[in-house]
């Protein structure tokens, strides 16, 4: 990994909790055994995997574009699950998986009756930041293609980390960009905080370009032959179904 400048811890994940502990991010953190990513094939996607779980579930019970809009608890008498469209279900069990900030947005509406206040509390008190992952495709790589797994950024200069400074220059929160396993034009970049909301309103052409000039200042006398982006994916943050 190659670093830049020299090192400036901040608020960078945006956490909803004021004051978070630099021992404890340091010393009590601990990595879980085994490998963190378990990438694809290079012929294989989410699709095939979805395909493969599914395939033994009878056709129809899968309702897609159905959103839930209300879960009506009755005791013994089940559960009344009720769709944006009017749609109706009825079962005994439901099992609900949406994330965090869904939660803290909807959770008071969604359920009926209300949660136990202690669950509302808990949700409540739960902080939730903003992570975004960006993929960039370039012509060729310009990188190394052997020992490499990315570029890690840090700053020597201090900032808040907030809205005024993404809006400033939203590229200063790049925590890295590293490869993509059997994408060997790719690079995937993490941003965090207001930056990631920011970039979120930007169209494509304005992020590669912030993004060129970010690398060039940072990257073009090390590696000459660099290229700009032809093209990229933003992984949304702002939906209201993945908050």
């Amino acid at each position: 990994m190659n670093c830049e400048d020299t090192l400036n811890v901040n608020n960078v994940y945006d956490s909803a909790v004021p004051q978070v502990s630099f021992h404890a991010s340091i010393r009590q953190y601990k990595v879980c055994p085994g490998s963190e990513l378990v990438p694809f094939k290079s012929d294989q996607s989410y699709t095939r995997l979805l395909d493969y779980f599914t395939e033994s579930i009878p056709k129809g019970a899968i309702k897609l574009n159905s959103e839930v809009v209300k879960i009506f608890w009755k005791g013994e008498n089940g559960i009344t699950i009720q769709t944006s469209n009017g749609e109706q279900m009825y079962t005994k069990f439901v099992v609900v998986t949406v994330s965090l900030g869904v939660l803290k947005e909807s959770a008071r509406k969604l359920f009926e009756p209300e949660l136990p206040h202690e669950k509302i509390r808990h949700i409540n008190l739960g902080a939730m930041g903003a992570v975004m992952k960006i993929h960039i495709e370039y012509s060729e790589p310009w990188w190394p293609t052997e020992n490499f797994e990315g570029f890690g950024f840090v700053y020597g200069d201090v900032i808040n980390y907030d809205e005024a400074d993404a809006e400033k220059d939203w590229t200063r929160f790049i925590l890295g960009m590293y490869k993509v396993l059997h994408r060997k034009n790719v690079l995937c970049m993490w941003l965090s905080g207001p930056a990631a909301r920011k970039v979120e309103g930007l169209e494509d052409d304005r992020i590669m370009a912030d993004l060129a000039n970010f690398l060039r200042k940072r990257l073009s006398k090390r590696y000459p032959r660099m290229t700009d982006p032809i093209d990229l994916k933003v992984l949304g943050i702002s939906t209201r179904h993945f908050i």
